[in-house]
């Protein structure tokens, strides 16, 4: 068991670095220091209790994985280049290569922004993806762009936009914001410094409300000049538009449901893809669940039913 153990955070751990033994012991349920203890002491006192929660916990996992595969819904659905995210790879392109100057990726909740900018950054990594939350401040920011970068700490703002800005400019790496419509003004303020320091592009994406907080100064400022230094270095704006209806024949074909129901989805899905992607997944974890094959417009019509919509 002890071999087995070592195995898997050895596995985890290459999965993602900061996987640690006291991770393990949270989801074990058992006290700080008891993996440790029992991985290097023969003798360990509880070593017996260890192996008993361990077993349970990879027994706990393997159902969970077999169940996954067995049930289709609840995968996530395989990547499909719509109209959309051919538009908006291009415009990032487009974006990169614009230097000292801010492009605005806008769409409403759900089209999908997020899922673009993820494909487009493991194809592109020249691209450092941050994504923003409702708190985050100036220091928060830097905080995680100095980790994507692997710089270390810095004493203050201006030294970390100074050694952000020297980074980026020295490795040829841009900026893409997610959830930027939350960024306030001073994070936005940091972000153009660091944009105007290094000469690289900054993008911004976001729904609507960036467009209207850029616009109108809701971003909890009322000097009007100092809003303008952000509204004149954007340069360009792009929009996503959603799902198109012919676009669903294709979501039907790679997500295993029957062309027939393209029309149906479409109606349920309204264009836009986090519906429409619940709707998928709620309709083939049932079908799934009832031991059928394919889903059929009865089966879209139940999902339906039962969900808010």
């Amino acid at each position: 068991m002890r071999n087995k153990i070592i195995a898997y955070l050895k596995q985890q751990r290459e999965k993602d670095e900061s996987f640690s033994q006291s991770k393990l012991e949270n989801k074990l349920g058992i006290k700080k220091t008891y993996l440790s203890q029992y991985l290097n002491n023969p003798d360990f006192r509880y070593a017996a209790g260890v192996e008993e929660k361990f077993a349970i916990f990879l027994k706990e996992n393997k159902e969970k994985e077999e169940v996954k595969a067995q049930i289709k819904g609840l995968n996530n659905l395989e990547f499909i280049h719509t109209s959309d995210v051919k538009r908006i790879f291009s415009r990032l392109v487009l974006a990169s290569m614009q230097g000292d100057r801010i492009s605005v990726i806008l769409g409403e909740s759900g089209t999908g922004k997020t899922r673009i900018i993820q494909e487009y950054c493991k194809s592109h990594l020249e691209a450092i993806s941050v994504e923003a939350t409702p708190d985050m401040n100036a220091k928060d920011i830097l905080k995680k762009l100095c980790a994507e970068l692997n710089l270390g700490e810095f004493r203050s703002n201006h030294s970390g936009i100074l050694k952000v800005a020297a980074e980026l400019k020295k490795c040829g790496k841009y900026v893409i914001v997610d959830e930027a419509e939350h960024l306030k003004w001073r994070v936005l303020e940091t972000l153009r410094r660091i944009m105007d320091f290094s000469k690289q592009p900054l993008i911004l994406v976001g729904t609507h409300w960036l467009a209207d907080s850029l616009s109108n100064g809701r971003l909890g400022s009322k000097r009007e000049q100092e809003l303008a230094q952000l509204r004149n270095r954007c340069l360009g704006r792009y929009e996503l538009k959603g799902l198109q209806k012919e676009e669903y024949i294709e979501i039907c074909k790679v997500s295993g449901i029957p062309s027939n129901c393209a029309w149906k989805l479409w109606e349920l899905g309204c264009g836009n893809f986090r519906k429409s992607e619940g709707v998928i997944r709620l309709t083939l974890t049932r079908v799934s669940l009832s031991g059928n094959e394919s889903a059929t417009l009865e089966d879209l019509e139940s999902t339906k039913a039962m969900m808010y919509l």
